[in-house]
């Protein structure tokens, strides 16, 4: 059940006609005992499925980056070439196809004199 606390919360929260921010309420909680654990979320995007060795190692890099212990979750993004992208917290790690040609033409523009 729940506390005498957290019972009289949500009775001033339904009272005062807020019940609807419980869930940002729990989101901040759930970050705030994030940051006290030590522990960051990242998400994972790939243009295919990534094999759990390789997710292995991309989360023990980004735990070594971070220092915290990595929550990582994986999706599809159809929209990416190849390559993967990450974002934990406001980092964003682009190592997508799509970068690295960007990069390139920046590269061999410069390289030509704009041409």
């Amino acid at each position: 059940g729940l506390s005498p606390l957290a019972l009289n919360l949500a009775y001033v929260l339904v009272k005062a006609g807020r019940l609807a921010i419980v869930d940002q309420m729990a989101e901040a909680y759930n970050a705030f005992a994030d940051d006290r654990l030590g522990i960051v979320h990242a998400r994972l995007s790939s243009a295919v499925p990534i094999g759990g060795e390789e997710q292995g190692r991309v989360e023990q890099w980004l735990e070594e980056y971070s220092g915290k212990k990595v929550v990582l979750e994986s999706t599809i993004d159809p929209q990416l070439l190849g390559g993967l992208v990450i974002r934990m917290g406001d980092k964003v790690f682009d190592a997508s196809v799509r970068t690295r040609l960007e990069r390139l033409k920046r590269n061999l523009l410069r390289a030509g004199g704009g041409a």
